[in-house]
């Protein structure tokens, strides 16, 4: 055994104790506590009770005694509370960071405490955030970047050959140190510099490290990973104190405006340092990043050039790639989002590109590129990509798809990815995936009813509905179009009937309120439904009682909520955890019940369709 003292810690609701489950699956050798249940256990109290019999500072004290006990343990691994104060834990102990793409944007309990009871169920949560946010990234030795929708998977899928065994691989590198090599250029900065986990490529930025500190990272990763040596500060110094490193790595980058540093190389380098030279060129804008590279090229044109500009739309990425496939071995293209973009936009392009290009840069969390791919990603597909699959929509961050459809999509050579699109681009957007491969697609809001429009011409079989979840495109072109969005639909609808009401469904007054291209979905399966459009909010003339809400709106300023009406359960489309619908029910303490097995069922009903036209040989 190793002696291993692990704590995970991340904010509430991110899956903590749920990957603790997993985890004892993957290696029950370690001995394995979740700190909350450990408390409640020994006070004879769910946490809820301790809280609100004793108070927030009594349970902290508990929860710092008890993990001092467990620590004191070796080879264990322990889920912490998200207020555990972290200064209080021993420091021989790693920390792991569990964190998801959706931690930002909140999360509504039912079923947990309130820590501050006068503001609302998400502000709750969100008036910790930064501070905690702040916390977990000081503390962390290892971020976890979790996918969204783990808690979809059952625990008996891990014998498969499923997204969950890469998620076992990935902990096994790091718990055990095994020295396989991940693919992919990790950019090393003062917070990763000890890195548990072994990378193909390290990158040193003059930017990061000193001279001096990067001549002592070559002693320790010269032997282990091949290292490029990145110029991004106009200080001719720094060349000149590492003259005599040149040679061991295996590229050296340079940043396209520090003339007098690539002059130097052009001029000084033995030829074997020149053919190692990358010129860079960051800047915003994508035809200034060409120009400037292209002017380079014709004085060094031995020099590979790396393009990385801010990419805002569909067209533009099409262009950069356009330029990419003129010279694939002589370029290499990152795009990245806006900064404005509250998550990446071109993630998912970054993880295209993984097997196209000889490198590509790795997001260890340590990182602040949100657009390059995480750590699990080069374990999740990492065979060449002809063809993808994808669920297309906006907002996407929060999809659980690409977990559910994963293991479905791999046995068919294909990666499944999470592409934002906006509105206004859809047409250009549709017609560059499909240009570099797009076969199957979930559609997501809004763009349900404009993938009917765009596909039913070319499609070859009739839907009843215009409105489309399902798409695929065979090699041939043609597009299959199909909706299981009511899957699952009438099933749940029934069974709140049954369980709350006792009462046939037929008899009971149900409200869509929302819904957009999911309406007319809904509306053939439960014909008798009240529409209410989300942001107008008026129910039907005569509708005071309302027995089963059918929530399915976005959480936005303009989305209004039911009023001078009594609402008495909750069935939310949404599976997200700050859903408006959520925070409806816990207000009103009603039964509430989530959208998540219609999700599940809608995607057995996917892979069913796509099944039709699986093209292995």
């Amino acid at each position: 055994m190793t002696g291993i003292k692990i704590v995970l810690i991340g904010h509430r609701g991110v899956g903590k104790s749920e990957l603790l489950q997993r985890l004892k699956i993957y290696f029950p050798q370690f001995q394995y506590f979740d700190l909350d249940s450990v408390i409640a256990e020994k006070l004879a109290n769910p946490v809820y009770k301790i809280f609100e019999t004793f108070g927030e500072d009594y349970f902290r004290s508990k929860e710092v005694e008890t993990a001092r006990l467990i620590l004191n343990k070796k080879d264990v691994i322990v889920s912490l509370g998200a207020g555990f104060n972290l200064e209080n834990l021993p420091e021989d102990v790693i920390c792991i960071w569990v964190r998801r793409t959706t931690d930002a944007d909140g999360r509504i309990f039912l079923n947990r405490p309130a820590l501050d009871p006068k503001l609302s169920p998400l502000d709750d949560y969100l008036s910790r955030f930064e501070k905690r946010n702040k916390k977990y990234f000081e503390k962390a030795d290892f971020i976890y970047d979790m996918p969204e929708g783990m808690s979809v998977l059952e625990s008996k899928t891990v014998s498969k050959k499923g997204i969950l065994i890469q998620e076992k691989n990935l902990f096994k590198e790091f718990l055990f140190r095994t020295t396989k090599k991940r693919k992919g250029v990790l950019t090393l900065n003062p917070y990763n510099v000890n890195s548990r986990v072994v990378y193909d490529t390290v990158e040193f930025r003059t930017d990061f490290f000193s001279a001096k500190e990067i001549n002592r990272l070559v002693e320790i990763y010269g032997k282990k990973s091949k290292m490029i040596l990145s110029f991004r500060k106009d200080n001719i110094h720094d060349l000149n104190e590492l003259t005599d490193l040149l040679a061991s790595f295996y590229a050296i980058d340079v940043d396209a405006e520090l003339t007098e540093i690539l002059d130097s190389i052009a001029s000084t380098a033995p030829v074997a340092v020149k053919k190692k030279l990358i010129v860079s060129c960051h800047k915003s804008e994508l035809a200034e990043n060409i120009k400037t590279l292209e002017s380079l090229v014709k004085t060094k044109s031995k020099a590979i050039v790396k393009c990385s500009p801010i990419i805002r739309s569909f067209v533009e990425l099409k262009q950069l790639y356009s330029w990419y496939s003129k010279n694939p071995t002589g370029r290499l293209i990152f795009p990245r989002s806006d900064e404005d973009s509250k998550n990446s936009d071109w993630q998912w392009f970054r993880q295209f590109m993984l097997s196209k290009q000889v490198l590509n840069f790795v997001n260890d969390g340590f990182s602040t590129i949100p657009d390059q791919p995480t750590l699990l990603d080069t374990f999740l597909f990492s065979d060449p990509v002809n063809h993808f699959a994808a669920v297309i929509g906006n907002p996407i961050h929060h999809s659980y798809s690409p977990v559910l459809h994963y293991e479905f999509m791999k046995k068919r050579g294909m990666p499944y990815y999470r592409i934002k699109i906006e509105e206004k681009e859809f047409d250009d957007a549709m017609d560059f995936l499909e240009e570099i491969g797009l076969r199957a697609a979930s559609i997501t809001s809004p763009f349900k009813e404009a993938t009917y429009r765009r596909y039913y011409p070319r499609s070859k079989n009739e839907i009843k509905i215009k409105s489309v979840n399902t798409l695929y495109i065979d090699n041939r072109g043609a597009a299959h179009i199909a909706n299981t969005d009511t899957m699952g639909l009438t099933k749940t609808l029934n069974q709140i009937a049954a369980d709350v009401f006792k009462k046939d469904l037929q008899k009971l007054t149900i409200v869509l309120w929302g819904g957009g291209g999911v309406v007319p979905a809904i509306k053939s399966e439960v014909p008798k439904v009240h529409l209410v459009a989300s942001r107008d909010g008026k129910l039907p003339k005569g509708i005071k009682d309302i027995d089963i809400l059918i929530w399915a709106a976005p959480r936005s300023l303009l989305t209004q909520t039911p009023k001078n009406c009594t609402i008495k359960s909750v069935f939310d489309l949404s599976y997200g955890g700050n859903s408006m619908g959520l925070e409806l029910a816990k207000e009103n303490n009603i039964p509430y019940f989530s959208g998540l097995e219609m999700f599940k069922e809608q995607g057995r009903g996917q892979q069913i369709f796509w099944s039709q036209f699986d093209e292995r040989k």
